[in-house]
Protein backbone atom coordinates (compact mmCIF):
# COMPACT_ATOMS: atom_id res chain seq x y z
CA UNK A 1 0.00 0.00 0.00
CA UNK A 2 1.68 3.07 -0.82
CA UNK A 3 0.50 6.25 1.13
CA UNK A 4 1.22 9.98 0.59
CA UNK A 5 2.53 12.55 2.82
CA UNK A 6 2.22 16.02 2.69
CA UNK A 7 5.56 17.25 4.93
CA UNK A 8 7.15 20.86 5.88
CA UNK A 9 10.61 20.98 5.94
CA UNK A 10 10.26 20.59 9.85
CA UNK A 11 8.19 17.44 9.38
CA UNK A 12 10.99 15.65 6.92
CA UNK A 13 12.55 12.93 9.28
CA UNK A 14 16.41 11.81 8.39
CA UNK A 15 15.35 8.59 6.82
CA UNK A 16 12.98 10.18 4.36
CA UNK A 17 15.67 12.79 3.72
CA UNK A 18 18.56 10.21 3.12
CA UNK A 19 16.05 8.18 0.64
CA UNK A 20 14.93 11.08 -1.70
CA UNK A 21 18.82 11.93 -1.39
CA UNK A 22 19.53 8.42 -2.90
CA UNK A 23 16.67 8.50 -5.33
CA UNK A 24 18.15 12.33 -6.85
CA UNK A 25 21.63 10.28 -7.20
CA UNK A 26 19.67 7.44 -9.24
CA UNK A 27 17.41 9.40 -11.63
CA UNK A 28 19.07 12.93 -11.96
CA UNK A 29 22.65 13.90 -13.38
CA UNK A 30 22.25 17.08 -11.63
CA UNK A 31 21.13 15.76 -8.23
CA UNK A 32 19.89 17.71 -5.17
CA UNK A 33 22.09 15.93 -2.15
CA UNK A 34 20.16 15.97 1.48
CA UNK A 35 21.41 20.04 1.65
CA UNK A 36 19.63 21.46 -1.50
CA UNK A 37 16.38 20.02 -0.64
CA UNK A 38 16.72 21.06 3.15
CA UNK A 39 17.61 24.49 1.32
CA UNK A 40 14.75 24.52 -0.58
CA UNK A 41 12.29 23.07 1.06
CA UNK A 42 13.29 26.12 4.07
CA UNK A 43 11.94 28.91 1.32
CA UNK A 44 8.30 30.64 1.70
CA UNK A 45 5.35 28.06 0.32
CA UNK A 46 7.91 25.12 0.01
CA UNK A 47 6.58 21.42 1.09
CA UNK A 48 7.04 18.02 -0.41
CA UNK A 49 4.68 15.22 -1.13
CA UNK A 50 6.37 12.12 -0.36
CA UNK A 51 4.54 8.36 -1.61
CA UNK A 52 5.98 5.70 1.15
CA UNK A 53 5.27 2.00 0.92
CA UNK A 54 5.55 0.41 3.69
CA UNK A 55 8.61 2.85 5.35
CA UNK A 56 10.39 3.25 1.93
CA UNK A 57 9.95 6.09 -0.62
CA UNK A 58 8.98 5.06 -4.07
CA UNK A 59 8.16 9.07 -4.76
CA UNK A 60 8.16 12.70 -3.84
CA UNK A 61 7.34 16.09 -5.32
CA UNK A 62 8.89 19.47 -3.99
CA UNK A 63 6.82 21.91 -5.15
CA UNK A 64 6.50 25.86 -4.10
CA UNK A 65 3.27 27.76 -3.86
CA UNK A 66 3.78 32.09 -3.99
CA UNK A 67 0.59 33.63 -3.93
CA UNK A 68 -1.15 32.69 -7.11
CA UNK A 69 1.77 30.39 -9.02
CA UNK A 70 2.06 27.13 -7.89
CA UNK A 71 5.62 24.90 -9.32
CA UNK A 72 6.81 21.59 -9.32
CA UNK A 73 10.45 22.09 -8.00
CA UNK A 74 11.57 18.43 -8.35
CA UNK A 75 9.31 15.47 -8.85
CA UNK A 76 10.78 11.81 -9.31
CA UNK A 77 9.71 8.11 -8.98
CA UNK A 78 11.46 5.19 -8.29
CA UNK A 79 12.25 2.59 -10.58
CA UNK A 80 10.37 -0.13 -9.37
CA UNK A 81 7.27 2.04 -8.61
CA UNK A 82 7.37 3.95 -12.12
CA UNK A 83 4.40 3.29 -14.70
CA UNK A 84 2.16 2.53 -11.93
CA UNK A 85 0.18 6.22 -11.32
CA UNK A 86 2.68 7.50 -8.27
CA UNK A 87 3.58 10.16 -10.48
CA UNK A 88 0.10 10.69 -11.64
CA UNK A 89 -1.49 10.40 -7.62
CA UNK A 90 1.37 13.25 -6.47
CA UNK A 91 -0.02 15.20 -9.25
CA UNK A 92 -3.40 15.06 -8.72
CA UNK A 93 -2.80 15.81 -4.75
CA UNK A 94 -0.52 18.47 -5.90
CA UNK A 95 -3.63 20.16 -8.08
CA UNK A 96 -5.72 19.99 -5.40
CA UNK A 97 -3.10 21.06 -2.71
CA UNK A 98 -2.21 24.13 -5.16
CA UNK A 99 -6.20 25.14 -5.72
CA UNK A 100 -7.21 25.24 -1.95
CA UNK A 101 -4.10 27.55 -1.38
CA UNK A 102 -5.83 29.15 -4.49
CA UNK A 103 -3.39 29.35 -6.93
CA UNK A 104 -4.22 30.15 -10.37
CA UNK A 105 -1.26 27.91 -12.37
CA UNK A 106 1.06 25.28 -11.75
CA UNK A 107 4.25 25.52 -13.48
CA UNK A 108 7.18 23.01 -14.47
CA UNK A 109 10.14 22.03 -16.30
CA UNK A 110 10.99 18.72 -17.80
CA UNK A 111 13.57 17.62 -20.50
CA UNK A 112 12.43 17.71 -24.22
CA UNK A 113 13.42 13.87 -24.24
CA UNK A 114 11.65 12.38 -21.28
CA UNK A 115 8.52 11.23 -23.32
CA UNK A 116 6.96 9.21 -20.72
CA UNK A 117 6.93 12.36 -18.09
CA UNK A 118 5.87 14.79 -20.76
CA UNK A 119 2.77 12.50 -21.65
CA UNK A 120 1.96 12.48 -17.97
CA UNK A 121 1.44 15.67 -17.80
CA UNK A 122 -0.59 16.00 -20.96
CA UNK A 123 -3.20 13.83 -19.57
CA UNK A 124 -2.73 16.35 -16.68
CA UNK A 125 -4.17 19.10 -18.76
CA UNK A 126 -0.33 20.58 -19.05
CA UNK A 127 0.72 22.61 -21.89
CA UNK A 128 3.93 23.94 -22.96
CA UNK A 129 4.58 28.35 -22.82
CA UNK A 130 8.35 28.23 -23.12
CA UNK A 131 11.04 26.36 -24.23
CA UNK A 132 14.58 26.49 -22.66
CA UNK A 133 17.70 25.23 -25.74
CA UNK A 134 20.01 23.53 -25.06
CA UNK A 135 18.84 23.79 -21.09
CA UNK A 136 19.76 20.25 -19.76
CA UNK A 137 24.22 19.75 -20.72
CA UNK A 138 24.13 22.16 -23.19
CA UNK A 139 22.60 19.48 -25.29
CA UNK A 140 18.44 18.98 -24.71
CA UNK A 141 16.02 21.14 -23.85
CA UNK A 142 13.61 22.48 -21.51
CA UNK A 143 10.25 22.74 -21.78
CA UNK A 144 8.22 24.59 -19.30
CA UNK A 145 4.46 23.33 -18.86
CA UNK A 146 1.74 25.17 -17.21
CA UNK A 147 -1.58 23.52 -15.72
CA UNK A 148 -4.11 25.87 -15.29
CA UNK A 149 -6.03 26.12 -12.03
Amino acid sequence: MVVLLDLTKNELNADILCQMAQLEKLLFDDNWHDGAILSVLSQFGAGVLVCLSDKTVVGYCIYQIVFDVAEVLRIATNPSHQRQGVGKMMLDKLIQLTKNKQAERLLLEVRADNASAIGLYQQQAFYQIDKRPRYYGGQVDALILQREL
